[in-house]
């Protein structure tokens, strides 16, 4: 649960935001990673010292990652994304 206090306010939109992605999978519409971080932030969640990426990040990502050579690719994911990262 999100959520973990007793506020009957917070409670509320808690259960209102779960209940919107659960009308959004069962009318069988994509649950974006856009929608999830919005989901939680307006539920309380804080990133703090993570790294959060929104789709256009991620698909920019990845294609950084395909254009490296296979050796760079051999390395591994946490090398590959360094190296990206570090390439900005």
């Amino acid at each position: 649960m999100i959520c973990r206090s007793n506020d009957p306010v917070k409670l509320k939109r808690m259960y209102s935001l779960v209940n919107s992605i659960r009308q959004k999978v069962k009318k069988g519409e994509a649950v974006t990673i856009d929608f999830k971080i919005k989901w939680l932030i307006l539920s309380g969640w804080r990133p703090g010292n993570e790294v959060v990426h929104t789709k256009t990040e991620v698909i920019d990502l990845i294609g950084k990652a395909i254009k490296l050579n296979k050796q760079a690719r051999s390395m591994g994911l946490q090398f590959v994304y360094e190296q990206i990262k570090l390439s900005k």
